[in-house]
């Protein structure tokens, strides 16, 4: 402990910030702390440490627990700064608002700046500011300003993007829109708009030089700058594993900063000399780039590696990550809420603490075993090896940190990355070169390597099992993977170690044979409990989810027995739904295909975002549509769509029952209805699929968007009626489907049980046109659902509706309050849970 002291300081600093930030732990974190303090205190000075070692280690724990009250304070000073913004902003609206101009991106159609020091006219301090405007203003410029509050969007869904998290970590709490600028005081010269400027005349040079959408890639990677980069390209990167590469991170400044700083060295210039020159050029490209959290960290650890040269003492990676994260947060707390701070700072520490040691080890061995050869150097193939072992370390020591954000993990990215990574030594340099100076024939090897990145990042996503759906994992289960992942760690070094002995043995080989039967089955042992522990096996129990996808439908079931079922999945209001909401949606939940997706009907807002999901290629077995469907120009793309992924495709009629489990885990899905072509030909609300939820004692009607009428037929149906009340002869309903593709599926009847509560999902996004008084009172529901997007243009769930279940007592739960809803059944009770509601 004594040897790392500094190390020892920022993880507590780094504990008080969390524990800070986190009501749940504050009151008993400062209560078992302060205790901690105080019984040290006693215990220390009457230890059985004696003399310098003693006051040593009375020193470090004084300075420890100092550390972690310092970071309890800090993160209380931010939240009551957070409070007191927050407080301020309550009427910002009309008022007229001061603040310089920090930094500026360009999104699609508008201007993102950051402004800096804003403050009201009434002198109110409002900290920094998010302002989505369609003027742009040089950075450095003084603004006076009135605007209009924006939303900050906040979690509404499992595996969703929270906005104001993300706001939060870069030290923003307001957000504004429709800015009236009242004065803009330009100044003559502001290193931030040259910066920007230089940053937009290289981007252009890419783009103007290189074919396709190598100019967009070599932006992205070089500058930061991902305006003209491909969407396609992003994702496969993403999917590949390789994303890392394409955000200007920590990895490309120390590329630049190293490059610059061997190439002075290399000029038989002086440490200092060299420190001199480098610290500043490192420092340049990464506020050329944005100054990232990681891309700061990076400069610390880099401007501490170079002194530690020119003042000939060791460096310490662990002692200057603790430093990085000291001056961080400090600066501001809620960067632990950054993606950016999370990978990096993880990264790195898995680098220092655990793939150092063990690389080391490795090219020790390798070492030994050519000690007798005069100036050996090791192979290509060595080196490669050496660095295959080196990132499969760091890949293994950040899965869990994957699958907390993005909830798969690419098989192929330990290889990839082994590949790719010692390219950017070659791209990075010539890149910014040829950028700076107008030389376009340096960007030859650019093309070359980012042509080399596409074609291996799509190879990879060609192979079996090339990405895995590990879900959102726990923190007890990143914890038992630590756990393991430490012990095999510590195995593989001792190994590596217990080998370099054997050298000395006579009989070499037999013992290396011993040791490899002493050390490989635990080591195989350990490396698949790291794989079981990540993969989050959805639970078999049941469980029903409302999707908020705003002014759409998106229902989510799961069967005891495991199947898994999604109902429409489309929305009017919310773009890329598929990819932003659903697919997080089902991935954070460890689920990777769906056995059974149902569309009621072709509205887009009810199947728009399950095309997106399926031409993602997210596997679908069978795609069930109602037998009187409307075959328009969205049932013909999702048709496409479920062609490409292979699902099956199934048609429903009247009397259809889907069964799954039996005894008390059956749940059966009846259809009701089918629509009737010849009755409203071409209307797709009413010719929508209206299936009859059933499991144990609770029913659910899931009906779509069919109107009173419709809800009228069903209902003077006896049969259906039996179906309702739960009286319906399991022999008098047949299951019967066409299966236009062959695979068929198993169908059996419903049991003849008298359900007691119904939960109501309410016909047609709650709208005055459906949901009628005769319907309420055949169905006694005993809780109301509703699907609807806010400030929707229909004013879904309508007043009327509203007032029909207030009348008969009957709580409504609504997508718009509540986000996400989820239903379950615990001990024979139905719970509802809104775990994003608004408070």
């Amino acid at each position: 402990m004594e040897k790392r002291a500094l190390f020892d300081t920022g993880l507590l600093f780094l504990l008080g910030i969390l524990t800070g930030l986190l009501p749940s732990l504050r009151d008993r974190a400062l209560f078992v702390g302060t205790a901690a303090f105080l019984l040290a205190a006693v215990i220390l000075p009457a230890s059985k440490y004696k003399g310098k070692r003693k006051r040593r280690l009375c020193l470090l724990f004084f300075i420890l627990a100092f550390a972690f009250f310092a970071g309890l304070l800090r993160s209380g000073l931010c939240l009551e700064e957070e409070r007191q913004v927050l407080c301020n902003a309550e009427e910002i609206s009309g008022l007229r608002i001061r603040g310089k101009v920090e930094k500026k991106t360009k999104k699609t159609g508008y201007m993102e700046l950051i402004l800096k020091d804003c403050v009201t006219e009434k002198g109110d301090r409002l900290g920094h500011i998010s302002l989505s405007s369609d003027r742009e203003l040089p950075i450095g410029a003084q603004v006076i300003f009135s605007a209009d509050q924006a939303e900050i969007r906040q979690q509404r869904n499992d595996g969703g993007f929270d906005e104001k998290t993300y706001l939060r970590s870069k030290g923003i709490f307001i957000k504004l829109k429709n800015p009236d600028f009242e004065e803009a005081a330009v100044p003559a010269f502001s290193p931030g708009e040259w910066l920007y400027r230089l940053r937009s005349r290289l981007s252009s040079f890419y783009l103007a030089n290189l074919p396709g959408e190598e100019g967009g890639v070599l932006s992205a990677m070089a500058l930061g700058d991902r305006a003209g980069m491909d969407t396609e390209v992003k994702d496969l990167f993403s999917t590949a594993g390789i994303a890392h590469l394409l955000a200007v991170s920590g990895l490309h400044i120390s590329l630049v900063a190293m490059s610059l700083y061997k190439l002075l060295r290399k000029c038989r210039l002086s440490f200092a000399i060299s420190f001199a020159g480098a610290v500043p050029g490192a420092l340049f490209y990464a506020l050329l780039t944005g100054f990232s959290v990681s891309g700061e960290r990076a400069l610390i650890m880099f401007t501490i590696y170079l002194f530690s040269q020119v003042a000939g003492e060791a460096y310490d990676m662990l002692t200057s990550l603790s430093v990085a994260l000291l001056i961080i947060l400090l600066k501001n707390p809620y960067a632990v809420y950054d993606t950016g701070f999370i990978f990096s700072f993880g990264a790195v520490f898995v680098v220092a603490a655990f793939a150092g040691p063990v690389t080391n080890a490795y090219d020790q061995l390798l070492r030994y075993r050519h000690r007798t050869i005069h100036g050996w150097e090791p192979s290509a193939l060595e080196r490669f090896s050496s660095a295959l072992f080196s990132s499969a370390v760091v890949c293994f020591g950040t899965i869990p940190l994957v699958a907390s954000f993005y909830y798969i993990i690419p098989t192929c990215q330990i290889l990839l990355n082994a590949l790719l990574i010692p390219l950017m030594s070659i791209l990075l340099p010539t890149a910014l070169l040829a950028g700076i100076f107008s030389l376009p024939l340096l960007l030859f090897p650019a093309h070359i390597i980012i042509y080399l990145y596409e074609w291996t990042a799509a190879l990879s996503l060609k192979l079996p099992l090339a990405r895995i759906v590990t879900g959102k994992p726990s923190l007890l289960r990143m914890a038992l993977y630590y756990s393991c992942y430490y012990i095999l760690i510590r195995l593989l070094i001792k190994f590596f170690q217990r080998l370099i002995a054997a050298e000395n043995l006579a009989d070499t080989r037999t013992a290396v044979r011993k040791l490899r039967r002493r050390y490989l089955p635990l080591a195989l042992v350990l490396a698949a409990l790291l794989l079981f522990d990540i993969r989050k096996i959805p639970a078999r129990q049941f469980s029903f989810t409302m999707v908020d996808v705003g002014q759409g439908d998106g229902l989510y079931l799961s069967t005891p027995s495991g199947t898994q079922i999604f109902i429409d999945g489309g929305s009017s209001d919310e773009k890329n739904l598929g990819k932003y909401t659903i697919l997080p949606f089902l991935r954070s939940r460890g689920i990777d295909s769906i056995d059974y997706w149902f569309i009621s009907h072709t509205d887009a807002d009810h199947l728009n975002g399950a095309c997106e999901a399926m031409e993602d290629g997210f596997r679908v077995k069978h795609l069930v549509f109602a037998e009187g469907v409307v075959k328009n120009e969205n049932f013909e793309k999702l048709f496409r769509a479920a062609q490409g992924c292979g699902a099956g495709i199934l048609y429903m009629k009247q009397g259809d029952v889907l069964a799954d489990g039996k005894g008390k885990s059956l749940l059966s899905l009846t259809c009701l209805y089918a629509g009737d072509q010849e009755l409203y030909p071409d209307d797709t609300n009413a010719n929508c699929l209206a299936l009859w939820l059933k499991y144990q004692d609770l029913s659910m009607p899931l009906w779509g968007d069919l109107g009173e009428e419709q809800e009228g037929l069903i209902l003077e149906e006896a049969w259906a009626q039996k179906v309702i009340d739960g009286e319906m002869d399991t022999q008098a309903v047949k299951a019967s489907a066409s299966d236009t593709t062959g695979t068929g599926r198993q169908a059996s009847s419903i049991p003849s049980a008298q359900g007691h509560i119904v939960c109501l999902k309410c016909n047609h996004h709650g709208s005055k046109g459906s949901n009628s008084e005769e319907f309420l009172d055949a169905l006694h529901p005993s809780l109301a659902l509703a699907s609807a997007g806010k400030g929707n243009s229909y004013g879904h769930p309508n007043k009327e509706t509203k007032e029909r279940l207030s009348e008969r007592d009957i709580p409504l739960y609504c997508t718009i309050e509540c986000g996400e809803i989820d239903l379950t059944i615990e001990k024979g009770a139905l719970q509802v849970r809104c775990p994003y509601r608004k408070n």
